[in-house]
């Protein structure tokens, strides 16, 4: 008889602690207002409003892994003039952070050079742009946190 509920009762506990792990996973994860990031630099943090920054229109095509090319047409700001508004230099790079703690990073390089890093206005939220890459990996959407390193 002993077998017969070890099985069971086993399952009952890995469900109970995976419920548990799960609450406590997304009840840490960072909450922010659609349109506004936590910019992280120098172990301060503020928030930003990005309709409140200097946006022009974004133009440009992506492509993904498979080669398909997607055209863009937004409102944004390349991530220099973005760090430039809020007064941050001598940055190596800039990890951004969707509400899903999906990261990608762009190093200082790729920032400086001209019509390349881009955060754009999508369904209410903030995306990152990488016009460079050939697979969309660091193009995340939903970001709520930008870390300045």
């Amino acid at each position: 008889m002993k077998k017969k509920l070890f099985l069971p009762v086993a399952l009952a506990a890995v469900l109970l602690l995976t419920a548990v792990l799960a609450v406590v996973h997304l009840t840490s994860r960072e909450q922010m207002q659609p349109g506004q990031l936590a910019v992280v630099y120098r172990e301060k943090q503020q928030t930003v409003v990005f309709a409140e920054l200097p946006l022009q229109q974004v133009k440009g095509t992506i492509s993904n892994a498979k080669g398909e090319t997607f055209p863009i047409d937004a409102k944004g700001i390349s991530v220099a003039a973005f760090l430039d508004e809020l007064d941050i230099s001598g940055y190596s790079k800039v990890t951004v952070v969707a509400d899903d703690e999906y990261r990608a990073e762009v190093g200082a390089d790729e920032i400086a050079a001209d019509g390349v890093v881009y955060l754009i206005e999508e369904d209410g939220g903030v995306k990152m742009l990488v016009f460079t890459d050939k697979n969309s990996k660091r193009n995340v959407s939903n970001l709520v946190r930008v870390e300045v390193s």
